[in-house]
């Protein structure tokens, strides 16, 4: 409960700075990384306790798998945070890309994959970010399924594998909210002033 009304108190304040459409689809990526990893840190805490009651001890590779998915949604958070801290107020999107976006969203689970499509379409500026960060998720994936893999006694019921596919499944989304307000901030100029209506969740 007091993990909800933390996150709460953060995006209350977050709400304060980050006053535009642009602005608040950049918070709404931070705020998903923080909570993904607010549960990591949980699942973690929660298989120590369950291997120090059963006499066992947390394998590293269990342990690695946390760490990196943790670091990269830190990085990716952090930088998205700071890049929306630093657009200017007036930044607004290219109708066009909205509507393109609007589309894909209405295919929930799928809808990162078809917007790969729409990051090609729309290249302006530094584009090329977005898929930066999706071959770090493709790599990072690989790697948590390897780990798991190589884990002794390997079992595919097992919390580790629970863990490992929660967590893939989680960098996926993030990724993706990630690639569509990159592009949404690299198709926008300065027009206008003011706040603009709330921006829709990015899922």
């Amino acid at each position: 409960m007091s993990q909800r009304v933390n996150l709460d108190d953060i995006n209350e304040t977050l709400d304060r700075v980050y006053n535009t459409r642009l602005k608040r689809k950049a918070k709404t990526v931070g705020i998903t990384c923080a909570e993904f990893i607010l549960t990591d840190v949980f699942i973690f805490y929660q298989a120590i306790e369950l291997a120090d009651s059963a006499n066992k001890s947390v394998t590293t590779g269990f342990k690695a798998m946390i760490g990196i998915s943790i670091a990269y949604a830190a990085i990716l958070g952090g930088f998205t945070l700071i890049h929306g801290l630093v657009l200017s107020s007036k930044s607004r999107v290219d109708p066009r890309v909205e509507e393109a976006f609007e589309q894909t969203n209405s295919y929930p689970l799928v809808d990162s994959l078809l917007e790969l499509g729409l990051i090609f379409k729309f290249r302006e500026k530094a584009w090329w970010v977005a898929l930066i960060f999706w071959g770090a998720f493709l790599a990072i994936a690989a790697a948590l399924v390897v780990l798991s893999l190589l884990t002794p006694d390997f079992d595919v019921e097992s919390s580790t594998t629970v863990a490992v596919i929660a967590a893939i499944v989680q960098m996926y989304e993030i990724t993706g909210g990630f690639a569509e307000y990159w592009i949404w901030s690299q198709n926008s100029s300065e027009e206008g002033g003011g706040e603009d209506e709330a921006a829709p969740q990015v899922y």
